[in-house]
């Protein structure tokens, strides 16, 4: 599946493997990252994402208008919302946030 990423320290650490402190993230939740993208870029189109039993899609609350989550552990979330790009539908990468 198409995807974009917005947030620029989180696409350096997905194209680089580094970022500003990794954004603060543990470890584990960068690698949890990379496994929740891996899974994205296999995605064929936005119907495999809630798909992912794993992950739990959950609607995020109104302060990401249109976003929903994928969890990584039972504290982090990748955030995201579904987009089109080059006529196709995708994925907008927004963040990995810290939740409860």
């Amino acid at each position: 599946m198409n995807f974009i990423i917005s947030d620029k320290d989180l696409l350096r650490l997905y194209t680089e493997e580094r970022g500003p402190k990794h954004k603060g993230l543990p470890p584990q939740v960068i690698d949890r990252f990379f496994e929740a993208m891996m899974e994205i870029t296999v995605a064929s189109d936005e119907r495999d994402i809630p798909a992912i039993k794993s992950r739990r899609m959950e609607r995020v609350p109104s302060e990401c208008e249109g976003c929903y989550s994928l969890r990584l552990n039972d504290q982090y979330r990748l955030i995201f919302r579904f987009t089109v790009i080059d006529g196709q539908s995708g994925l907008e990468i927004v963040d990995v946030r810290h939740y409860h």
